[in-house]
């Protein structure tokens, strides 16, 4: 797949495919069963989006051992065996009388995740370059909402991550055979409008440099 011809930089090592891509309603069945159904979390996100806290078969076998026993708390049982996130009111508070342009290029450090902050065992997909995610309670990359924020990325300071976000959905191609919705494993059923092609056209336009074979 094609790779922006950038200057030369400290590049994270490309990930390989994960190994198990299970979405978490497969791997924790009746337990994701009873936490959505039963409403633990106000946001029903936030579960799919937590992190287990030790390999998720063992998870499975404690609860299978303690949800029958009388008094068995539900919530209590997930933040023993999860590390959930739940979103903040607010993440952001922009500057009152702050011009547009200004708003817009502060947002980006706020945005940008890197691959060395992705959790092991969750639902997250690891990607190799940096890339921006929505915000607030969308804490991943998504498909073609990725492609209108790349045109936000009208600033010379923000080349290589413009370069970064078209690698990132071309490694997603070469390592699932398709761009999932968003980079997450509940996402890989299902695709967005093809906005790809877009994404280089954009990027050679910006960058000024040839999309290279």
């Amino acid at each position: 797949m094609p790779d922006l011809a950038l200057p030369a930089v400290a590049r994270p090592p490309v990930p390989s495919p994960l190994p198990d891509t299970l979405s978490p309603a497969d791997r924790y069945q009746e337990l994701f069963v009873a936490v959505q159904s039963s409403a633990v979390f106000a946001d029903s996100k936030t579960f799919v989006d937590c992190v287990p806290l030790m390999e998720p078969q063992a998870i499975m076998a404690a609860y299978r051992a303690q949800h029958l026993r009388a008094g068995f708390d539900l919530k209590a049982f997930v933040a023993e065996h999860f590390d959930c996130v739940e979103p903040p009111a607010h993440e952001y508070q922009s500057q009152p009388g702050r011009a547009m342009a200004a708003h817009i290029e502060a947002l980006w450090p706020v945005l940008t995740r890197h691959p060395s902050g992705h959790a092991s065992r969750s639902s997250l997909l690891q990607l190799p370059r940096p890339y921006l995610v929505p915000g607030g309670r969308f804490r991943e990359l998504y498909y073609w909402d990725s492609y209108f924020t790349m045109l936000g990325l009208d600033s010379p300071a923000e080349a290589a991550l413009l370069g970064d976000m078209v690698d990132n959905f071309a490694y997603l191609i070469d390592t699932y055979g398709h761009v999932p919705n968003g980079t997450r494993s509940y996402y890989l059923s299902r695709s967005q409008p093809p906005v790809f092609a877009l994404m280089v056209e954009l990027a050679q336009a910006r960058l000024g440099q040839r999309v290279l074979d």
